[in-house]
């Protein structure tokens, strides 16, 4: 059985197909001259996202959406550029970057690459995993703008929580080395009872400004429930995608609490961490 998880690409192609959606509503809404009632992008872009933040610097609004709350974790970040008129931008290139402060020391997070994924409305999307929550300081996320051959920087201050059942994990690695990690599920809010796409991206702290993505680990999963003692068949194990995500399948057979295990090894078949877990309640 091949791995079905969400990869880095399906995620991108997920939009696509909302927007897909969003563009054929529109052209159906568009020949309906008696309905008064006009279906927006926005308006559809809204029934699967939240507006978070939003920023007006001279002629250009910036607008950040995400369909959770910003979490310790694995987020996707989606954005929208909109001229004087309150009309989409499609031709501009832009660069995002998280900062966290706390008092007298800075740090970057994880972060993947901005991506227009929808060239119409011209919009972006860039996946961050937080590794703290805005009570251990301030998020903030600088946005540089490239349009009409001017830079337009914005500064976003963001709110980050901490979820019920963490959904990502930080540790050491076992080798003997000083290699910290930070492993993030991706999509657990989906999760739900049988086999469910499974996929969890992992990033390496190379200094406080440097979390780059591991590429060459061997991850192995076990679900298990304590309650009852019992663990799932029909698992895949998660294999190496692109930029750190790693998909496979976990099986749930039953509502309730479980604990989805990790066994991580390096290159060389070294256990770098056997003692990870993540909570899930179904």
């Amino acid at each position: 059985m091949a791995p079905c998880a969400l990869t880095h690409q399906k995620i991108i192609m997920k939009h696509i197909a909302i927007l897909g959606f969003a563009v054929g509503l529109l052209s159906l809404t568009a020949c309906k001259k008696e309905d008064p009632q006009v279906v927006t992008f926005e308006d559809v872009l809204l029934t699967h996202m939240d507006e978070i933040e939003s920023q007006s610097i001279g002629d250009y609004t910036l607008s950040i959406y995400s369909s959770n709350e910003l979490i310790v974790g694995y987020n996707e970040l989606n954005f929208l550029l909109k001229d004087a008129d309150g009309e989409f931008v499609t031709d501009y290139t832009m660069h995002a970057h998280p900062m966290m402060e706390m008092g007298m020391m800075m740090h970057t997070t994880p972060h993947g690459h901005t991506e227009m994924i929808e060239g119409e409305y011209g919009l972006y999307m860039t996946d961050y995993v937080f590794i703290m929550p805005s009570t251990a300081g301030t998020w903030s996320l600088e946005v540089t703008v490239e349009v009409d051959d001017e830079s337009v920087v914005y500064d976003f201050v963001l709110d980050v929580i901490e979820p019920e059942e963490a959904r990502m994990i930080s540790f050491m690695s076992k080798t003997g080395s000083e290699e910290k990690y930070f492993a993030a599920l991706v999509g657990a809010e989906n999760f739900g009872v049988g086999e469910n796409d499974f996929e969890i991206a992992i990033y390496q702290r190379e200094s406080m400004m440097s979390f780059p993505a591991v590429t060459d680990l061997t991850v192995e999963i076990e679900p298990w429930m304590p309650t009852m003692e019992h663990g799932s068949p029909n698992n895949v194990n998660p294999v190496h995608t692109m930029n750190g995500h790693y998909a496979g399948v976990a099986n749930f057979t039953m509502t309730g609490f479980w604990q989805l295990k990790l066994t991580i090894k390096n290159a060389d078949g070294e256990i770098v961490e056997e003692d990870l877990a993540f909570d899930i309640t179904l």
